[in-house]
């Protein structure tokens, strides 16, 4: 938001979270650290599923040029969008094609993650 202010413009930001899900700034950043993924990660995401961790896997794989959110889409739902970029991600690292966001596929991530 812009405002005016004795003739000074100040620009501010504001984040509007998803009702349903705790704003964590995840969705803000570009990346996520590797201690963010190890806090965040601690269950298997597959289609249906939402929350912080789904943001966060979205963030990951959007930094990482496998998932391109369309404008107006907003980040936390484990849709076909997401699972298809999963997918891609599980080619590209060797890992079996499941689509769903287990534990081979989140080890490989954070290992990916410190490097």
């Amino acid at each position: 938001a812009l405002c005016i202010y004795g003739g000074t413009t100040i620009s501010t930001t504001t984040t509007v979270a998803s009702p349903q899900l705790p704003n964590t700034g995840i969705g803000d950043q570009a990346s996520i650290t590797v201690a963010q993924a190890v806090a965040i990660f601690h269950r298997s995401l597959g289609i249906g599923m939402s929350g912080v961790d789904v943001v966060a896997l979205q963030t990951t794989l959007v930094e990482k040029g496998f998932l391109v959110i369309p404008a107006m889409i907003a980040k936390g739902y484990y849709g076909s969008l997401t699972r298809s970029a999963v997918l891609k991600y599980q080619a590209h690292s060797s890992l079996p094609l499941a689509g769903v966001f287990g534990s081979m596929t989140k080890a490989k991530l954070i290992s990916e993650l410190s490097n």
